[in-house]
Formats: C-alpha cells, structure tokens, sequence
C-alpha cells in the first residue's frame, strides 16, 4: 500500500520535481559559498509549510518535520554552524532504534 501511494505521488509530481532539480542546479554554490542556493531551498521549504526551517552557518538547510518544537540534537541548534558533524533526531528516532519511519533528521 505504502509503496504504491508513493508511486503515485512520485508520478504526478514528476515534472515538478524535474523542474526543481534544474532550478537548483542553475544556482551557482561554489564550495563555501552555497548561501544562494541555501536560501533558495529553505524558502522553498518555508513555501511549501515548513515551519522550522533555518540556514546553519556552513549553509546547510535543516528543516524538522514533525509536530512540535523540533528537537535539536547538541550543537546543531540554528546557528550552531555544526550541522556537518550531527544531525537532530525525535527522541526514540536515533539510528537503530527501530523507528526511524516515524521522523526524518
């Protein structure tokens, strides 16, 4: 069933996707200067109904999905500038805990 639903979707929105992937690759993000890129992808999260999306300062765009405040793992708060080295995960969500489909990082 789940498969199938996400057949579909990846079916209807396909050109879209398609679209989206040549917008980013237009953006120029030499290394260490991807902010235009950056703030592309984290306006179009904020676009689509992200609520907790924010730019680190290596430009790494982090977004929480899932209810509530989203629960920053150490050092990665927004601002942190260390999003390379951990990723926030929902409590019970770590690797291995066996519930990973309930919370993407």
């Amino acid at each position: 069933m789940y498969l199938s639903t996400a057949q579909a979707y990846a079916n209807e929105t396909f050109d879209e996707a398609v679209e989206l992937l040549r917008t980013l690759a237009r953006i120029p993000a030499p290394t260490g200067h991807e902010e235009q890129r950056a703030e592309f992808v984290a306006s179009w999260l904020t676009d689509a109904g992200a609520k907790h999306v924010w730019i680190d300062e290596a430009n790494n765009v982090l977004c929480w999905i899932g209810e509530g405040q989203a629960p920053y793992a150490r050092g990665t708060e927004p601002g942190s500038g260390s999003a390379d080295e951990a990723v926030p995960y929902a409590r019970g969500t770590e690797p291995g805990s066996g519930s990973a489909d309930e919370a993407v990082p």
